[in-house]
Order: C-alpha cells, then structure tokens, then sequence
C-alpha cells in the first residue's frame, strides 16, 4: 500500500497513535509500577515505534517496486 493514499495515511495515523499512547503509559507508569510493569510498558512502546519503522519501509520499498 502507498503511504500517499488515504488508507496509506490512515494506517500510519493509527500506528503513530498506538505508538504514542504506549509510550505514554510507560512514562505515567514510571515511579509508580512495579519493575516487571515498567519492562513490559517500555518493551510495548518500542515495538509499535518499530512497527511504524517496518511498515514506512515496506512502503517505501513497495513504492520503488524492490522487495528482498
């Protein structure tokens, strides 16, 4: 999918979105939950960022007709 179409765009504001509130329930968690809680908050941040990356590159790539 190109990320120039409305649904390309609508999938990258939904994972932008996720990605946001997921890093935010580890920063309002610091201070507060248990060492276990925080991990798995901070873990969860990190895979939905890298989810955005995955899926920026699978359309760039996609675009440019080159996958590997």
């Amino acid at each position: 999918m190109s990320p120039e179409t409305a649904e390309g765009i609508f999938q990258q504001l939904k994972l932008c979105e996720q990605a946001i509130s997921a890093f935010k329930a580890y920063l309002e968690a610091k201070g507060v939950a248990s060492h276990e809680e925080l991990e798995r908050l901070r873990l969860q941040a990190e895979f939905h960022y890298s989810a955005i990356n995955d899926y920026l590159l699978n359309c760039r790539h996609g675009a440019q007709g080159n996958k590997h």
